[in-house]
């Protein structure tokens, strides 16, 4: 008995085609879609860990410059030399004094420090670590900043490129008080803006990569390997960037989640400055995190600020902070089963918003 042969309607097939075609491509949107979310997702939130820890470490990094200036304040040379007379009207009576000696070795140590100067209570440069065309600074921003009894207790300027030099420069500056906190004049320093690149830049990626520093109102390129684009023009598509980066709030999701039960954050810290409950303030926790882990005293293994916070998350008592209620018998009060009631994810969270309170 011959073989029955079948033959396929190709009107059958294309009518299925027809008609499986949108739901193959709903699929294929689907699935495109879902993993062009969690690409942007993960994508942002390692950018966004890599900002927090670019923002605490040029705040530790001027934040250690300007120690330099407080200790210089602090000399009792530099205390003796504000408070008296004013030198002669010599260039050369500002560089050969003992106080003009001590600001060379700093800049020896710090070469970050372009120029050093101490100025009197009248805005005069008393003394230089070198040459310098501007001597007089009474009507300057930075002395303004600092002068009287109510003034701020650091300066820091914006990068900016004077004229005459090639470079951009960071202008920084603390007070000079006496005994009794009156104001006796100021320590002023020029930082050459382009050292600014070697503390984020190893936030770039690959090769290839590009690290740069912008302005946050308008996009100027502030600090970047490429230094023609330094302070010219804002970095090309800086709107659709700056719309971009609203799409990835670690830092709200993490206040969020300080406000919520569990971890209960909220019932034993303020992030008020000065209130202190059953756990010390965490306002400016990421400044203070950054001297910490400076200290010498400091017993804990973090070697950064994010790493401190971190730490003392998840091993409260890796080092203990003082206070009565703290802490007892080498142990902190504060829970450290931390690690196991809250993700990986949500620790970095934590992390991202404590890092940024004022």
């Amino acid at each position: 008995m011959a073989k029955k042969k079948h033959a396929l309607d190709t009107r059958v097939l294309a009518v299925f085609l027809l008609a499986a075609m949108p739901f193959v491509a709903f699929g294929a949107f689907v699935v495109v879609n879902m993993a062009k979310g969690e690409l942007r997702e993960s994508v942002g939130l390692a950018l966004e860990q890599r900002a927090v820890q670019t923002k605490l470490s040029l705040e530790s990094y001027v934040g250690e410059l300007l120690v330099h200036l407080r200790l210089i304040a602090l000399d009792p040379q530099v205390q003796g030399l504000v408070a008296g007379p004013a030198p002669g009207a010599k260039e050369s009576s500002l560089l050969e004094s003992p106080v003009a000696a001590r600001l060379r070795q700093v800049v020896q140590v710090r070469p970050a420090f372009k120029l050093l100067q101490v100025v009197g209570p009248d805005g005069r440069t008393r003394a230089a670590s070198s040459r310098s065309a501007r001597v007089l600074h009474a009507e300057s921003a930075w002395f303004k900043a600092l002068v009287g009894e109510d003034g701020a207790g650091a300066f820091v300027g914006d990068i900016v490129r004077p004229a005459g030099i090639i470079n951009a420069t960071l202008e920084v500056g603390c007070p000079v008080r006496g005994p009794d906190g009156g104001f006796r004049g100021a320590v002023r320093g020029l930082l050459d803006a382009s050292d600014l690149y070697a503390v984020f830049g190893p936030v770039r990626v690959g090769r290839t990569g590009h690290a740069v520093l912008l302005r946050s109102t308008d996009g100027l390129v502030l600090a970047s390997d490429e230094t023609e684009r330094i302070l010219r023009d804002p970095l090309p598509g800086w709107p659709s960037l700056h719309a971009a980066l609203e799409g990835f709030p670690l830092a709200e999701q993490g206040e969020a989640l300080f406000r919520t039960t569990p971890p209960g954050c909220f019932a034993c810290h303020s992030v008020a400055a000065g209130v202190n409950l059953a756990g010390p303030s965490l306002a400016e926790l990421g400044r203070r995190a950054g001297e910490t882990v400076r200290n010498a005293g400091y017993q804990g293994k973090a070697t950064d600020a994010a790493g401190y916070i971190r730490e003392s998350i998840l091993h409260p008592s890796a080092h203990l902070v003082a206070g009565p209620s703290y802490s007892a018998g080498g142990r902190s009060f504060m829970p450290d089963n931390f690690g196991t009631l809250l993700t990986a994810e949500q620790v970095d969270h934590l992390v991202a918003y404590l890092s940024t309170l004022p």
